[in-house]
């Protein structure tokens, strides 16, 4: 999960990590609020800084990579009704 705050060089740092044991499948993806009394979200991850976290990852030795930024621009639309119910 990202979006909590965490920094680029701590993704690619977990990605280290991951790789020394010798982890071949990496999924990212974006947290979301569930509601209003979770944790709030942090930073939205552009497409690009998926893009460039993919990228890396494959660099770095892994053969299976998921990144999911897909469904944070929906959220963050003021028409979907989930977002209007959770900024209330």
């Amino acid at each position: 999960m990202v979006g909590l705050g965490e920094t680029p060089e701590e993704v690619e740092e977990l990605m280290d990590d991951l790789r020394r044991v010798d982890c071949h499948i990496l999924t990212i993806g974006q947290y979301l609020q569930p509601t209003h009394k979770h944790y709030p979200v942090a930073a939205y991850i552009t497409p690009e800084q998926f893009a460039l976290y993919r990228e890396k990852g494959l660099k770095k030795g892994f053969s299976k990579w998921k990144a999911l930024h897909w469904y944070a621009p929906l959220i963050m639309r003021k028409t979907d009704p989930f977002y209007t119910k959770r900024s209330k």
